[in-house]
């Protein structure tokens, strides 16, 4: 598997637990979709490399 995969992969876990955390009202869903974007760039970094 590849970095960019896995990038993708940490990408979407984190969207998904954030969106659960965020429709519960804690704050660290906010955090998790914040993680799940840096996590998008970083993969785009991969693959231009």
């Amino acid at each position: 598997m590849s970095r960019t995969s896995m990038w993708y992969m940490a990408a979407t876990f984190f969207l998904i637990a954030g969106l659960v955390w965020g429709l519960t009202g804690q704050p660290i869903g906010f955090a998790l979709i914040v993680l799940a974007a840096a996590s998008v760039v970083l993969a785009m970094r991969e693959a231009r490399q």
